[in-house]
């Protein structure tokens, strides 16, 4: 900061980073909050799936709850990490994902450990596919571009 102030010849405020949270990180007990969640959707989701979810979305895990809730085929595991489609729907919804790359290595986790398989990948392109209103073409040249995106360098 201070090299920056010299050569800016200005003198910045305190940074209010340290303070802030990120919109769904609004925790301040990790360990609490996490009681409270399982508490709260054990009984309807798998133990794996309350951990995911609440560990990697915070606050906002209960939004991709209930939307599983409200449609029981949003609530299907897809992962030994116990993430569900429900995810796909969030990150079409509310964090604008517009591609199935966007969706499987950046909203989710899903494309995290390489390629999930053919029946993740499908029942993916069919939710995004209704949310978005892809045809045919759109849906494979989203499926080529995720495949190609799988392939490790030669």
């Amino acid at each position: 900061m201070e090299v920056v102030q010299m050569k800016l010849n200005f003198n910045l405020k305190d940074s209010i980073t340290y303070n802030n949270y990120l919109s769904g990180c609004e925790i301040r007990n990790m360990e609490e909050f996490m009681i409270k969640l399982h508490k709260q959707f054990d009984e309807d989701f798998q133990l794996n799936t309350v951990e995911y979810l609440g560990r990697n979305y915070g606050r906002e895990s209960k939004k991709i709850f209930e939307l599983a809730m409200k449609d029981k085929s949003l609530a299907e595991v897809l992962t030994d990490d116990g993430e569900i489609l429900a995810e796909v729907y969030y990150a079409i919804k509310y964090e604008m994902a517009k591609t199935l790359k966007d969706i499987f290595f950046r909203r989710t986790g899903l494309g995290t450990l390489g390629n999930p398989g053919e029946a993740i990948i499908k029942k993916v392109i069919n939710l995004t596919s209704k949310m978005l209103f892809w045809d045919k073409e759109r849906q494979l040249l989203e499926y080529n571009s995720l495949i190609e995106a799988f392939k490790l360098p030669e």
